[in-house]
């Protein structure tokens, strides 16, 4: 028997109606996946380039028994789907929809398409945030510290705002 894995996912949107969004998304990936816990949404602002858009923002906990490099490709694929569209080769934008893998239980894994755990997740509050809310004990594998102590240090000062309902 495979050993189930649990995975953390973080969830982005800015474009459209933002909760109808995260919630397709979760529908596709629970098609595939056994969701284990979710965290409430928040919104925040754009992070890293300009737009008037506010993110809401979410992470979800899947278990399974896939290879990570199956998991994200078929992320890419509900990104796909639900019509993003990248119109730069580098930087940031606006999006109907961003899932990335944060974590793959302590795995420690990189190609050129994907880095676990994801390298920019202690540089983030819209990933800390609702990622403690849901797992934080979790200690990141190549830092050695708590999801809560990794908040607690974290150098970005966005303000998040939580809305007031559980997808």
């Amino acid at each position: 028997m495979n050993k189930k894995h649990n995975i953390y996912i973080g969830l982005g949107t800015n474009l459209g109606n933002l909760e109808e969004n995260l919630n397709k998304a979760i529908d596709l990936i629970q098609i595939k996946y056994k969701i284990k816990s979710k965290s409430n949404l928040y919104y925040s602002e754009p992070l890293g380039f300009k737009s008037t858009n506010h993110f809401l923002n979410s992470v979800i906990c899947i278990e399974s028994t896939d290879h990570v490099e199956s998991i994200f490709s078929f992320l890419k694929d509900i990104e796909n789907q639900m019509g993003r569209i990248k119109t730069k080769n580098e930087g940031y934008e606006d999006r109907v929809i961003d899932l990335d893998i944060l974590f793959y239980d302590d795995l420690i894994f990189s190609n050129e398409m994907i880095t676990i755990p994801h390298k920019e997740i202690i540089n983030r509050r819209f990933v800390l945030e609702p990622m403690n809310e849901i797992a934080s004990h979790f200690i990141h594998p190549v830092l050695n510290r708590t999801i809560f102590s990794l908040l607690d240090v974290c150098k970005d000062i966005t303000t998040l705002k939580q809305k007031n309902y559980n997808l």
